[in-house]
Formats: structure tokens, sequence, C-alpha cells
């Protein structure tokens, strides 16, 4: 806030600030001209001259108040800043033809002159500022000591570009909320696409189960093409939204979706086992996309509520600049209307901004307790607190109190329980901010023993493949020739290999397994756990990708046992270090791999694993 009556924000930079946005977003459009479609571009040049005829018309409107009200004589800093506005009007008016006839590269020559212009009258008006501050150091009287005129002028450019600032920020608000929504679309497609592929791997592990023993053919899923062609498709609508919103998270979601797309392709044209493979590969990728969409709405909570907290502390410096003013209206025993204009002004300001913050606040809290998030119930007392202070009726009942004869004291104290109000605010959503950023640890830890559990699975995937491998003499789609000592077990008189097709299937999947290996050790030591031994399992698990690992196939399945092993018993310490040992989900296996009349007795036989486990600790 300013002291002794000055203004809070002054011209600042929001005039040339806003100018370079345009400039930014005009240079953008040229450079990534290529990777638009036609209509998509075109779109944006118009968003773009919408902005810069905006901005222009701000300008344009505060150069004539200045003018009109006379007081560009009051000191020459006026005169100047009187002539440099229509400089900048006449480079915006240009820059807005331009991007009329889609010509976003003929505009940017204009729109830097009228950001110099900008630029230039921003400092004339801050060494004014600073004048007034010295003078009222040294006790000159400040603004006073220029007359009414000169004090007329800085509320105005303060109220100008308060105007401006809050103009823009509410279309920043309505562009934000219509990339969420975007957003949300993308993730209800993608969770419906992974309930159709859940549905389609089910259907290929029948069929494959059903063609064990015979010669196996092409897929030939059709239902497995259409998915890879919507995959597709969420992958192209996903890198629109990253190059609109600016979501570079949704540019890697897109090139995660094109890979899921090429193996639901592989999965629909190998069938079997092969793929079986290929389509769980495509779900596990889809799951990923998935969850890092479901990231990036979760997100938003905490980017909303750190945009909450931001309007809160502008409140707060808002009301020490009210409360500022009236001071000096006291100390001066007068007031100008002037004066009175610009405290009342500011507090019907105060007084919008606390109803879009509580509109705000209620949606905050209604979606954080739609989605079970932590901080649902300090966001609804943070409302609570806006309606039990009546915080936007004390602001607006306070303008009748500014410059009032024989009420200086009530005013003053009605002030500092305003003042209390907006502290008790701030107070609830620290809060929120508290318990949003423990539940976001607590997510981690979920997330990473889920991912936990699905490297578990996939390598244990593996390890089957490769057994059924060496009971047959080859890949698991292939009978063994009875008559080919190659095909003999080990230990059972004779050599025995892996097929080709197999090994260059367990390597490609022992590619992803470490990539997923990789990711888990990130989230356990976002979550503030050593993943040093996982490490030690990364490195050892880059041999599956090795030709020469399968030469041995004693050594192939040797590896493999002890890596399913390893990732199982990581799994237990990370239920016991993050407290959820007791969870049922101790299964480190796929239900749907055991035969029904023995799942019962499995579960027990995991339940009572992790229970002598406990015990033992």
């Amino acid at each position: 806030g300013g002291g002794g009556g000055g203004g809070g924000g002054g011209m600042d930079d929001d005039l040339s600030g806003l100018q370079r946005q345009i400039i930014a977003a005009s240079f953008n459009l040229v450079r990534d001209r290529e990777s638009y479609e036609e209509d998509v571009w075109e779109e944006n040049v118009v968003s773009v001259a919408l902005n810069q005829e905006r901005l222009r018309e701000q300008v344009e409107t505060l150069g004539q108040r200045i003018v009109n009200r006379g007081i560009t004589g009051a000191d020459e800093s006026f005169q100047r800043i009187a002539e440099t506005l229509p400089v900048a009007v006449e480079g915006m008016n240009e820059s807005v033809d331009s991007l009329r006839a889609l010509n976003p590269q003929g505009a940017m020559a204009p729109q830097q002159r009228s950001l110099r212009q900008l630029q230039k009258a921003e400092e004339t008006y801050e060494r004014f500022v600073s004048q007034e501050q010295q003078q009222q150091g040294g006790g000159g009287g400040g603004r006073q000591g220029q007359g009414p005129n000169a004090e007329d002028l800085a509320d105005l450019f303060e109220l100008e570009t308060e105007a401006l600032r809050n103009q823009y920020e509410t279309v920043q608000r309505s562009q934000q909320e219509s990339a969420d929504e975007a957003v949300d679309e993308a993730l209800e497609k993608l969770r419906e696409l992974a309930r159709r592929q859940e549905q389609e791997l089910e259907r290929q592990r029948r069929r494959a189960a059903a063609q064990q023993g015979q010669q196996q053919g092409g897929g030939g899923g059709q239902s497995a093409r259409e998915l890879a062609e919507e995959a597709e498709e969420a992958a192209r609508q996903l890198e629109r939204l990253s190059r609109e919103a600016g979501q570079r998270q949704l540019e890697e979601v897109a090139r995660e979706l094109q890979q899921v797309a090429d193996a639901m392709r592989r999965s629909a044209a190998q069938g079997g086992n092969a793929g079986v493979a290929e389509a769980q590969s495509a779900l596990r990728r889809l799951r990923d996309a998935r969850d890092q969409v479901e990231g990036v709405q979760n997100e938003r909570l905490q980017r909303d509520l750190d945009d909450a907290r931001q309007r809160v502390e502008e409140l707060a410096r808002q009301q020490e600049d009210v409360e500022n003013r009236m001071e000096a209206m006291r100390q001066a025993d007068r007031a100008s209307q002037s004066q009175e204009d610009r405290i009342n002004a500011i507090k019907t300001e105060m007084a919008e901004e606390v109803g879009d913050l509580l509109a705000k606040l209620d949606q905050l809290a209604a979606t954080a307790r739609h989605d079970g998030a932590e901080g649902a119930e300090e966001l609804e007392e943070a409302s609570a607190t806006i309606r039990d202070t009546q915080l936007r009726e004390r602001l607006l009942y306070s303008r009748g109190l500014v410059g009032r004869a024989g009420q200086e004291e009530f005013a003053e104290a009605f002030e500092n329980q305003t003042a209390q109000a907006i502290r008790s605010l701030r107070n609830r959503l620290e809060e929120a901010d508290e318990a949003i950023q423990g539940g976001a640890v607590a997510d981690t830890e979920s997330e990473a023993l889920e991912a936990a559990r699905d490297l578990a699975r996939g390598l244990e995937s593996m390890e089957r493949r490769l057994e059924t491998g060496a009971r047959t003499g080859g890949g698991g789609d292939r009978a063994a020739n009875p008559d080919d000592q190659n095909a003999e077990r080990a230990g059972g008189g004779g050599p025995w290999t892996f097929d080709p097709e197999l090994i260059r299937q367990m390597r490609r999947e022992g590619r992803v397994r470490l990539g997923e290996a990789r990711a888990l050790a990130e989230l356990i030591e976002r979550a503030g756990a050593d993943p040093r031994e996982l490490q030690a399992m990364i490195n050892a698990m880059r041999a599956l990708d090795r030709a020469n690992t399968y030469d041995d196939p004693e050594e192939a399945l040797r590896l493999q046992s002890e890596l399913v092993e390893g990732i199982k018993q990581l799994e237990f310490q990370l239920r016991r270090l993050f407290g959820a040992e007791d969870d049922d989900q101790l299964l480190l296996y796929q239900s749907g791999d055991v035969p029904e009349e023995y799942r019962a007795l499995v579960e027990e036989y995991y339940k009572e694993l992790a229970r002598s486990r406990g015990s033992g600790r």
C-alpha cells in the first residue's frame, strides 16, 4: 500500500506488460503456423486482435481523460504522457488492421512501436511518483503542493490501469476455465477407452486360451483397430489442447497415446499370446496416460487455491491502502472529493472481488468434496469466513463512512474489523493449502504402490511366458516338435533354446518394464522414501533388453524369477513404510490368471504371508 495517502499500484507496467503479451502471442502464431489447423489458427489470430483492440480502447480512454480534465498543465510530466499515449494508439490501430487481415507478421512492427511509447509513458509517470515521494519525505507536502490536479492524475492512472488489469484477469480466468473443461472431457474419454481396452484384453485372452496347441493366424480384431483410431483422435485433441493452453504435460500424454494406438494395431494383427501381450502393453500405457491427465486435473485444485491466496493478498494490500488514505485525510483535516471518490472506488472494487472470490471458493470446495480431495473442509471454512464476517456487505456499507464528519473513530474501528476479516480469510486459505499439500504426499504414496503392483504383474507375465517357452522349446504360440532335441527341458538330457520371436517380444517388454521401474523410482523419491533398492533392480533389469541374456535359458529364467521376487519384496516394504500393510490388495498376481476354485485359497495364502512377515519385523 502507499503511505501518507499515496497510491498503491500506480501505472506500473500493466499497459506495457499486456502489450508484450500481445507481441508474444503474435510471434508464436507466426512461428507455429504449420502446426495449427487452418480454422484454429485463424481463430487464435482473431483472439489476439480482440485483445489488441481492448488495450487500444483503454489507452485511448486514459489519454482522453487526461486532456478532458485539464490537468496537463499541473506538471510537464502529464503533458509528455498526454502526447505519448496517442502515438501508442496509432501503432495499435495498425496492429489491429494487420491482425484482422490475418497477418500477424505485419502486426509485429507497429506492436513494437506501441510498446516503446507505453514504456516511455510509464517511465515518465514513475519519475513523477518518485519525485512526489521524495517531497513527502522532506516535508514538502507531496501532492498537495502540486494542487488537486496532480492528485487527480495519479488517481486517474491507478483507476484506469486497475480497471484494465481486472478486465484482463477476467478474460484470462474465462480462458482457463475453457481449457479446464477441455481437459475434463479428454479425461472422460481416456477413462472410457481404458474400460473398453480392458474388455478387449479379456476377449483376446479367451481367444488365445481357446487356440492353445492349434496353429494360430493373425488376430483380425476389428474392435482393437477401432480403439486404435479413437486413441489417435484423443492424441490429436490433447496435442491441440497442449498447444493452445500451453500445457507441455499434455503433449507428453499425446505421444503416449500414439504408442497406445500402435500397440493396439499390433495386437489386432498378431493375435494369440503375442497379441495378448500387445493388448496388455496398450492397456498399461493407456492407464498411464489417464493417470497423467488426472494429475493435470488434480494440480488444478492447487493452482486455483494459489490464485485465491494471491487475490486475498491483493485485498489485504488494498485495505492497507484505504487505511493509509483515510489516515492522511484525517491528518490533513480536509478531504477533497477526488480523495473520497478514490477510496470508495477501491472499496467497490474490493467488494466485487470478494463476491467473485466467494463463488470460486464454493466451487473449489464442492470439487474437492466430490473428488475426495484433502482441503475440502478448510475451503468450506474459508467460504464461511466471508459469509460470517459479511465482508462484501461490510465493504459496501463502509463507503458511506468516508469523509463523514464526527464519524472518524467509528470509521477507524470499522476499517480495523474489515482488516481482521481479511486476515481470517487468509489464515483459512493457508490451512487449506497445508491440507492439500499433505494430501498430495498421500496421493504420491498411493500412486507408488499402484505402480509397484503394475510392475510386479508385468514381470510375472514375462516370467510365465518364458516358462511356457521353456516347456515348448520355443515361443508361446508354437508347440514343440517331439523329434527336436532342443524341445527337451533343461536337465532332461539335452540343450534347449527360446524361440527368436519370443526373445524379440521379451526384449521389447523388458524396455517397457525398465521404463516403469524408473518412473516408480521417481515416485518413491517424491514420496520421501529411499529408491536405492529399486535402483539396484533397475540395473539388473537392463539385461532384459540384451539378446545374449536369452542365450542361456536357465539363467534368463533365474534372472526373471529374482526380479519378480524383488519387486514383491519392495511392494511389501513400501506398504509397511506408507502404513498400508493391512490393505487387502497385497495380491501380487492378476486374479484372472488363477482358476476360480483356487482363488480364495491363494488370496488367503497371500494375506497369511503378509501377517507372518509383519509379525517377524
